[in-house]
């Protein structure tokens, strides 16, 4: 408690003297980067920097635009004070202690095979990873972004290698390969500059996990249920407002739609848990469009407006957006091979409520004509009746009408445009502690809980499949049936069954496995890992019980690994410890990242401490090879605690026998291992 009224004075000091200063800070914007420009709810990953920016320091903050080659250049020469994304990779500047934003490097290509003969590449500086793809085609290397996508729009590359945050939309990406961090970087002439820059982002990252929300599930490993506490404003927000109404589209399935009379959806199930972490009731109203919805919101009708749109400049002055609660993804659908549209050929068919991403939609279609459908199901129904159709549609609704619509017989081309889900609200009296209540619930919403919800609705649209088709065809109905009735056997409808059940289990599987693994290493969680072990426990009988063994293994040192060379390299350490790690045990062993720099593995299996004992000396040499002294400047080792399970052994016992033991070897110079007693 103490420590949050001190974080909160410092940001009312902080704030204080920004106002009275108002100091100019030159931000650099560049063109052909995607992080600059917009490309979700009509924001980029620059107006993240700059919102937090203008928050929590009163900064007052000028645009210089600037070309890419020149960045660096200009940073040194004071043309631009802050350059928002930089890789952390030049020791002449400085860097802010929260990225500025997260990605992946990817391969992506317009192809639609894999046989690459030529790759582009921008940033050779950056670790690519290991591709197959890498090593069979020739590199082919460019000064900027703008000149290599220009190269593949002429076919002199067949697909490039960059960052998933700057790739435009239109290429799929082949393969994900190494995670990339971006930084805010300043020239150490600016230092008094920079500090309070920095101060800033570190301050909304400790006290509004909604201004920063999405980047905080790959930063933090802290329990996100710790932003969720309401301030005293907040509270008694709360406590006079009671409840919310919030506008939805009643025609936007799986998101929000009416059915038999009852409102239904993946966000009314998210503002159901909402309203839960708030502590406001929601009622609703509805509308069909979204001109319908904004003047509910305009009007007061409506508090906030459920909306997957942006906010132009002018609408800015008077409404807010709060953090999305659901993401997803742009797919282009149609009758024809993607590659082969020509575009002035084709009608690009929208149900009303994407009029909003037109302008957006147009770099894929050129000049092709727009006309505009009711609804999702009209759209899809064009392309079955017109071969030259066109339809844009989100990777969740596409699977929602995948069955009943057989989309997949379409062809379909991922574009990689994001589409984000937000609340909109006026700015008006209580509105900053309103969107501040917002965020820190949404920022308490797992992404397993979306998912949940839309394996829900999958499951019911499977359901009705066969009764809308007899209800829209009859007469074929008939036919079909007595052909069954013929020739079809029992087992026909049990095969169906089974296809559509194991469809939905993939789905699960593949969710449950996801919440189970560590986002940066793909290792289990602890909370998964510690099941595991006590599930293989529990089986073991007799004598056997005693043949299993955990380790709690610690990378040593590892606050000095990142503070002297930088975060970047620490997380490079924990991905090369995780994969080194599987590596070098058994596949039937399991390991685990506890959290941090510590990780664990179980072994079922070890017979006795003389061949631990030749496995941990080897574990200990393997990091040295490893993490050798050509590759970092600072040592790598590791500490290793181990316990032999007994015949009474659960999880927690021999974790905490093996913590104790992990304990003594740091006690006694590190790098090493012990067995408990």
């Amino acid at each position: 408690m103490h420590r949050r009224r001190f974080l909160a004075l410092s940001l009312f000091l902080i704030g204080a003297l920004a106002a009275f200063a108002q100091q100019t800070v030159k931000v650099a914007f560049i063109e052909d980067n995607f992080l600059y420009r917009e490309v979700s709810l009509g924001q980029s990953y620059l107006q993240h920097v700059i919102d937090v920016m203008e928050r929590y320091s009163g900064l007052k903050i000028e645009i210089v635009p600037i070309a890419e080659q020149e960045a660096v250049s200009a940073l040194k020469d004071g043309r631009i004070d802050v350059l928002p994304f930089s890789q952390h990779d030049s020791p002449e500047f400085l860097y802010s202690d929260i990225p500025s934003a997260i990605g992946h490097m990817i391969i992506a290509s317009d192809k639609l095979d894999d046989d690459f003969q030529t790759i582009g590449l921008f940033d050779t500086r950056q670790p690519f990873g290991d591709s197959p793809l890498l090593n069979d085609a020739t590199p082919l290397y460019f000064h900027s972004r703008s000149e290599m996508y220009k190269a593949l729009r002429a076919h002199e590359i067949d697909a490039f290698v960059d960052s998933d945050l700057v790739t435009p939309p239109g290429y799929r990406s082949v393969e994900v390969l190494n995670p990339i961090y971006y930084y805010i970087a300043a020239s150490p002439q600016n230092m008094a500059l920079f500090k309070q820059i920095n101060t800033s982002f570190s301050l909304a990252y400790q006290l509004d996990n909604g201004s920063y929300g999405s980047f905080i599930n790959h930063i933090s490993p802290r329990a996100r249920y710790d932003w969720l506490s309401h301030t005293p404003e907040e509270e008694a927000y709360i406590a006079h407002k009671k409840s919310l109404t919030i506008a939805v589209l009643d025609n936007t399935p799986p998101f929000s739609y009416v059915e038999n009379g009852k409102l239904k959806g993946m966000s009314i199930d998210t503002f159901a848990s909402l309203s839960t972490r708030m502590g406001l009731a929601i009622t609703y109203v509805t509308a069909q469009s979204y001109a319908e919805a904004w003047a509910l919101l305009s009007d007061g009708t409506a508090d906030a407006l459920f909306a997957a749109c942006g906010l132009s400049a002018e609408s800015k002055k008077y409404y807010q957006l709060s953090s999305p609660y659901i993401q997803a993804s742009i797919i282009m659908l149609s009758p024809q091979n993607p590659s082969e549209i020509a575009s002035s050929e084709h009608v690009v068919v929208l149900p009303e409520t994407y009029r909003y991403f037109e302008p957006m939609l147009r770099s894929f279609t050129g000049e092709a004509q727009f006309e505009y459908k009711k609804s999702m199901k009209d759209c899809l129904d064009a392309l079955r009746s017109d071969n030259k159709a066109i339809t844009f549609l989100s990777d969740f609704e596409n699977m929602y009408y995948e069955n009943h619509y057989q989309n997949g017989l379409f062809s379909q081309l991922p574009l990689g445009m994001p589409v984000s889900t937000s609340l909109v609200i006026k700015k008006q009296a209580g509105s900053q502690v309103l969107l501040s209540v917002l965020d820190k619930a949404i920022a308490g919403i797992e992404r397993h809980e979306i998912e949940r919800s839309f394996l829900t609705y999958i499951d019911e649209e499977n359901e009705r499949i066969f009764t809308r088709y007899i209800v829209r065809h009859p007469k074929r109905s008939v036919l079909i049936a007595a052909i069954l009735v013929l020739f079809i056997t029992s087992g026909s409808f049990y095969f169906v069954i089974r296809c559509i059940r194991a469809k939905k289990n993939k789905l699960i599987m593949q969710i449950t496995d996801r919440a189970n693994r560590d986002s940066m290493t793909g290792l289990y969680n602890r909370i998964a890992y510690k099941n595991i072990v006590d599930g293989m426990l529990e089986k073991r009988t007799g004598s056997e019980r005693t043949t299993s063994a955990l380790l709690m293994i610690d990378i040593d040192k590892f606050k000095t690994i990142n503070d002297t060379l930088g975060h970047s390299v620490g997380d490079e350490v924990i991905i090369t410890v995780a994969n080194t790690l599987t590596k070098f045990f058994r596949y039937n062993d399991v390991v685990c990242r506890m959290g941090g720099d510590e990780f664990s593995v179980f072994l079922p299996r070890t017979f006795n401490t003389l061949l631990m004992t030749e496995r941990l000396e080897a574990l200990v040499k393997e990091f040295s090879v490893v993490f050798s002294p050509e590759k970092y400047a600072v040592p790598v080792t590791c500490s290793i605690g181990a316990a032999m399970a007994k015949g009474d052994s659960t999880f927690e016992s021999l974790y905490l026998r093996a913590d104790g033991a992990l304990y003594s070897v740091k006690e006694n110079g590190r790098n090493s291992f012990n067995f408990a007693d």
